[in-house]
């Protein structure tokens, strides 16, 4: 675990309980849910550290870098949804396509695709 503490303005003591929950224990995967929930509610610049830091935690669980790279599209910052994207596949090669498989917008995911497919020929 990282010892980096989140700073985030939860505006709700439940929620920053809930925080020093999983700053305490890292893998208290219901705070995590209860901590995403809220967070998907939040502009993305709140509250991107969190999913940096979960995802620093749970690297190979796709569900949360989807949730991120969703969080990331919806606020049209198509840049870091693809370099979010370039870390999940550095990081999890084999769940990657599964995790863009779910993407709403299918153009992007077939671009990421072919950026993929390019990348291990080239290598």
């Amino acid at each position: 675990m990282t010892e980096e503490r989140l700073h985030i303005d939860w505006g709700n003591d439940k929620l920053y309980r809930t925080q020093k929950l999983v700053e305490k224990n890292p893998y208290d995967l219901e705070s995590w849910s209860l901590l995403l929930r809220e967070a998907q509610t939040k502009h993305i610049s709140e509250v991107r550290a969190l999913y940096e830091h979960l995802i620093g935690i749970f690297p190979n669980a796709s569900r949360y870098w989807r949730i991120y790279i969703e969080h990331e599209m919806k606020s049209r910052n198509f840049e870091k949804v693809e370099k979010v994207g370039d870390e999940l596949i550095l990081e999890n090669t084999t769940k990657s396509i599964f995790c863009f498989n779910d993407y709403k917008n299918k153009l992007l995911f077939l671009e990421i695709l072919s950026q993929l497919f390019s990348f291990f020929f080239y290598f």
